[in-house]
């Protein structure tokens, strides 16, 4: 759904979690996440909470 959205103009929004039990897992995960995107150049807007999926802003091009 978030790449079909994306393709019609808007943002992507990245979920993440971990097996594991316990909050603090994810969270890791999800640091890590932002860290190998901007890593990339991409921009990730993060508040660093479970309660709250990755924002990814693009712009998406289409060929023609």
């Amino acid at each position: 759904q978030d790449s079909e959205s994306a393709a019609e103009g808007y943002d992507i929004y990245l979920a993440y979690g971990s097996v594991e039990e316990g909050d603090s897992a994810s969270i890791a995960i999800g640091h890590e996440v932002v860290q190998v995107l901007k890593k990339h150049g991409l921009k990730a807007d993060w508040i660093g909470s479970i309660k709250e999926r990755i924002h990814v802003p693009v712009l998406w091009q289409r060929r023609r």
